[in-house]
């Protein structure tokens, strides 16, 4: 069996260099061969130099996507991968060693398998501020998918989303012509993830089975700049906008298309937010600031795809 390992990176050869290095550690089956894909998604430092360097110790190859986007990069990955399964991982990321021998250990106990993933844990450099990590679920899991409950095996369907791009497999062949969507995955102007949840349920909706595997674990370095509040507000604002994506649009009586109800929560929030800092309660405020901030984003979304609809409609209208 051939497996392509698939890593997307952005401007982080320092990182990078260290996820390389770490898969020269992996156990390989016998019976197993693998490459590593790296796509290069417009970066400007030593990128390049770094992939060539480590071509004496790994199997590397090295593309270039200069659409900026996570997801032009993964479907760059999808054109240009050459193995049976796609094992994706990150460029900030250190897998186990044990990280690709449990995937086709798991992989090959289930045949109907397309799809395959294991947990994540966080790295960080620095101690995060404790308030932000009280604050924010994101920064304490290390922006980590908490570990799927029902063990190792075919996962249910509600446990997709806790698979992560950073580390999961796929099926090539199940991949046919399916591609991840452009307008989701972190790019210059959106924090807003979710690309690899789409994806899954979208390939999963074709056949075939999501499998959890212990073994396959890997370690998810946060960038310093993660952890800021800045940071942190914006990915939550993100969440927001995912959250109506997944679970549909809100329901409620509208006005300008969006539910009443997301005005006022926005508007309540950041008012008990100011309340909240004007009296020197700094958890409280922050607590109120996160809400804040994912209002924003489901009201966002819901404005959105209002927009979208009014514009379809008139469309269709000016077609008659």
């Amino acid at each position: 069996m051939l497996v392509t390992i698939g890593i997307c990176t952005f401007n982080r050869c320092e990182l990078l260099a260290q996820t390389l290095d770490q898969l020269t550690r992996i156990d390989v089956p016998a019976d197993v061969d693998f490459e590593v894909l790296v796509v290069d998604n417009a970066s400007t430092d030593a990128t390049a130099e770094t992939v060539a360097s480590a071509s004496d110790r790994l199997p590397v190859r090295y593309a270039l996507e200069s659409r900026r986007g996570q997801s032009h990069a993964r479907n760059r990955i999808l054109a240009h991968a050459r193995g049976e399964w796609i094992l994706w991982t990150d460029d900030d990321v250190l897998v186990d060693r044990h990280w690709l021998s449990s995937c086709i250990d798991a992989v090959r106990r289930h045949d109907d398998a397309v799809v395959v993933g294991g947990p994540c844990e966080p790295w960080f450099p620095a101690d995060p501020d404790p308030d932000l990590l009280r604050t924010f679920p994101g920064l304490a899991s290390g922006f980590c998918a908490a570990p799927y409950a029902g063990g190792d095996g075919v996962m249910n369907a509600s446990g997709v989303s806790n698979l992560m791009g950073m580390n999961m497999g796929m099926r090539r062949s199940a991949c046919a012509e399916l591609f991840f969507d452009p307008a989701l995955g972190y790019s210059d102007t959106s924090t807003a993830a979710g690309e690899e949840t789409d994806y899954v349920r979208r390939l999963l909706s074709r056949g075939g089975v999501a499998v959890w595997a212990s073994g396959m674990r890997v370690r998810h370095y946060v960038l310093p700049s993660r952890m800021t509040l800045e940071y942190l507000t914006a990915f939550t604002f993100g969440l927001g906008r995912i959250s109506v994506r997944e679970e549909g649009f809100p329901s409620g009586r509208t006005l300008l298309g969006v539910p009443r109800w997301l005005y006022s929560s926005c508007i309540a929030t950041y008012v008990e937010y100011w309340i909240q800092r004007c009296a020197g309660s700094r958890q409280s405020s922050l607590d109120s600031l996160r809400q804040y901030h994912y209002f924003r984003g489901v009201l966002h979304e819901c404005r959105s795809i209002s927009s979208a609809r009014v514009k379809n409609e008139r469309l269709a209208l000016s077609a008659r």
